[in-house]
């Protein structure tokens, strides 16, 4: 006889290779088309210490608790080797634990929490003889670390992207000194990274230092993501970063610097696959470290005029301000990278932020307020989201018009109730922005996909209705 928690119902996963985090879109597609849908698991072995296709399951997960809190998801990570796993299991789900993630070991059962540290200035002296990797070397991000790299001392530089083209620091580079070798690739090609390594050792000039920083966005929702779309981003950094490390590990080097997001920690509705996959460059990180490899694994705020938000459009880059993510200048993110390498650091978040909006977010889209607690704690009554008083049907049409008026930013009598919600121009972003106006007012755990399950006003008004009565009886099992 299990005890409750072990009772309710959910869908269970477990992840060990890519397949598994496809199967986990395939089954939140079809999860989301009923009407009560349980609870939905997730179980990975070390995503917390190694295993690099478990570390994006974790980040996976996080992606779907904001943009499905209504399935109460669960993610527990068990930590490898144990003599019994499926005991170690049963212990985690039967814990009487509102945490969204656990960690199960031998001894224990622990929770995730960042905490801030303070890293001294420093300096990093790049080898001149040597020659310096920078992947997606030709975007913002790579421009600026190449530029500082040339001006820290490095005087050969090895820029490779796909799309290779004209650089603004040209001048600056030539005043330097400095030898460009422009390199046309893939970086999750085995064969012309080897290649390039094995170039530069010919020519005298050893490659000492990497700094992956090549990636793609993603910005759909999980659930309108074709296949191709949802593996997209996991190509440049999770297997570009498995190349690097692979080609690197006999080699001798100063420095390997994986350029990671923020988003492996604080999810974005529309963001999962590249959250997903930016969490796997920190276990790739712990797997050197743990065989006295250099590594350091950089979650990335975004930086102002270089970052891939900042290129995505204006739209996106204000969705990322409201969430609490501020944009910090190249400068500002150098010199941490800087102070992160000098003091041999293996994984850091490096982001200008405002936890308190940080957190806000997290506790309305359910997706793991506790994992800042130790940042900027936040007393339950200041982000309260329930509504104020009951609503009747007949209030929901003018409720969500007014929802669509502050999404599409324009005025409420605009807002014609009779017309499908993509000819109003609400796209899979407007979606999410539409939910958590929604679930705002009405104090429900709504997903980010309920504009398109939904498509107009009185479909959605019909389904809001429902889950109104839903929770109601729930809350009040008498009435």
């Amino acid at each position: 006889d299990l005890p409750s928690p072990c009772r309710d119902p959910f869908l269970f996963v477990i992840g060990s290779a890519f397949a598994d985090l496809a199967a986990v879109q395939d089954s939140l597609k079809t999860l989301t088309q009923f009407a009560d849908p349980g609870r939905l698991l997730l179980v990975a072995e070390g995503g917390s210490a190694k295993n690099v296709l478990s570390a994006a399951m974790l980040g996976l997960g996080r992606g779907i608790a904001a943009e499905h809190p209504e399935l109460g998801l669960r993610i527990i990570d068990i930590q490898p080797g144990q003599a019994d796993p499926g005991a170690a299991l049963l212990r985690a789900l039967c814990a009487n634990s509102s945490e969204p993630m656990l960690r199960v070991t031998n001894l224990e059962t622990a929770v995730p929490r960042l905490q801030r540290i303070d890293v001294a200035p420093g300096q990093f002296v790049p080898d001149p003889q040597s020659s310096h990797l920078v992947t997606g070397a030709f975007g913002g991000i790579g421009r600026a670390v190449s530029r500082w790299l040339a001006q820290r001392g490095a005087r050969h530089l090895v820029l490779l992207g796909r799309n290779p083209r004209a650089l603004p620091e040209q001048s600056e580079f030539d005043a330097l000194g400095v030898q460009l070798t422009i390199v046309q690739a893939d970086v999750a090609d085995r064969a012309a990274l080897e290649r390039v390594f094995e170039q530069a050792q010919t020519q005298g000039r050893p490659v000492v230092s990497v700094f992956h920083i090549a990636g793609v966005m993603s910005n759909e929702l999980l659930v309108r993501q074709g296949a191709e779309e949802f593996a997209y981003p996991f190509r440049a950094k999770l297997l570009g970063a498995s190349m690097l490390d692979a080609v690197t590990r006999s080699r001798r080097l100063d420095a390997f610097v994986l350029f990671s997001s923020i988003t492996a920690f604080v999810p974005l509705a529309g963001a999962a696959a590249y959250a997903s996959a930016n969490a796997s460059l920190a276990a790739i990180a712990r797997s050197r470290r743990a065989k006295s490899l250099p590594a350091l694994c950089v979650h990335w705020g975004t930086w102002a005029d270089s970052g891939m938000v900042e290129a995505a459009g204006a739209t996106l880059a204000a969705r990322w301000q409201e969430h609490g993510i501020r944009t910090m200048s190249a400068r500002q993110a150098l010199a941490a990278l800087e102070a992160m390498i000098a003091a041999d650091i293996s994984e850091a978040i490096a982001a200008d932020m405002d936890w308190t909006k940080i957190a806000h977010h997290a506790e309305r889209e359910a997706s793991g307020i506790a994992l800042f607690s130790k940042l900027r704690p936040v007393a339950a009554d200041q982000i309260t989201t329930a509504a104020n008083k009951p609503i009747d049907d007949a209030d929901l049409p003018s409720i969500i018009r007014a929802a669509l008026s502050r999404t599409l930013k324009v005025d409420a009598t605009l807002v014609n109730l009779d017309a499908p919600f993509g000819d109003l121009g609400v796209d899979s972003m407007a979606a999410v922005e539409l939910r958590n106006e929604l679930s705002s007012r009405l104090g429900l755990r709504l997903p980010a996909s309920l504009a398109f399950n939904y498509p107009s006003t009185h479909a959605l008004s019909a389904a809001l209705a429902q889950r109104l009565r839903h929770t109601s009886s729930e809350r009040n099992p008498s009435s």
